[in-house]
């Protein structure tokens, strides 16, 4: 869901942390701007009506496989 840098920062140890941090406190631009791009990323990629459309592909999908399984005794 994190893209580095563009979207959020994925750090690992707490000197990583605290430059990310220092990076966003510093720069209100950046902030924004990061903001701003996972934001965009949610509504494209995680809407209810997106999200939705997966659902009723995957429970169609197991609906036809198990209609195709023949049923255990």
């Amino acid at each position: 869901m994190v893209d580095h840098g563009v979207n959020g920062f994925l750090c690992e140890t707490p000197d990583e942390w605290y430059q990310a941090l220092s990076m966003l406190r510093r720069d209100p631009g950046l902030r924004r701007a990061m903001g701003k791009a996972g934001r965009a990323k949610v509504q494209r990629l995680y809407t209810l009506d997106k999200i939705g459309q997966q659902l009723v592909q995957l429970l169609k999908e197991t609906a036809a496989r198990d209609r195709n399984t023949p049923a255990e005794t």
